[in-house]
């Protein structure tokens, strides 16, 4: 199966799952299937998590889940990023509340599969570069004016997911009542 083939394979797959969002899917795909990492941005409650762990599921990888507010330290960071396996997703909820120096290691992590462990303090400090599987980071956020330039530039696509038109509900509404139980 060549790439195109690939990506329709899974575009369409996607597709029978997230009524509407064709285009933010396939572009999301895409540029996963390139190597890059994807940025969500939009209102809650429009299937940002759930189109993260599709698209990892439909390419075949795990997926490791954990939010901006999780991420108070670098230590933190480093600690899921250096457990990651090779090609495994990283799905950052809520990216726009990661703490900065975190975010500053994320940088780093993104572009050059490495993390910098610094140890000790003071002048007898000593920086461990750690070498990292490559892996794709899928962030989501609510508000993406809250992320600084260095860190938005990282993600080869941003993807806008926007509400379901009329038409989308209606496809919508039979799945949501099949899945209710009775009496709840």
């Amino acid at each position: 199966m060549n790439v195109t083939q690939k990506i329709k394979a899974v575009v369409d797959q996607l597709n029978t799952v997230m009524v509407g969002k064709s285009v933010q899917v396939q572009d999301g795909v895409c540029c996963l299937l390139a190597g890059g990492h994807l940025l969500i941005e939009d209102v809650p409650g429009v299937g940002k998590t759930t189109l993260a762990m599709i698209i990892a599921a439909e390419l075949g990888a795990s997926i490791r889940v954990t939010s901006g507010p999780a991420i108070q330290h670098a230590g933190d960071l480093a600690a899921v990023l250096s457990s990651l396996e090779e090609g495994e997703v990283l799905f950052l909820d809520e990216i726009h509340r990661i703490a900065r120096p975190a975010e500053e290691l994320l940088y780093v992590a993104m572009e050059d599969f490495r993390v910098d462990v610094i140890v000790g303090k003071g002048p007898g400090a000593n920086a461990i570069g750690l070498s990292l599987p490559p892996f794709t980071v899928v962030g989501a956020t609510t508000r993406a004016g809250l992320l600084p330039a260095p860190l938005r530039d990282r993600f080869g696509f941003t993807g806008h997911l926007e509400f379901y038109s009329d038409a989308d509900l209606v496809q919508v509404e039979p799945r949501v009542l099949a899945r209710a139980k009775p009496g709840s």
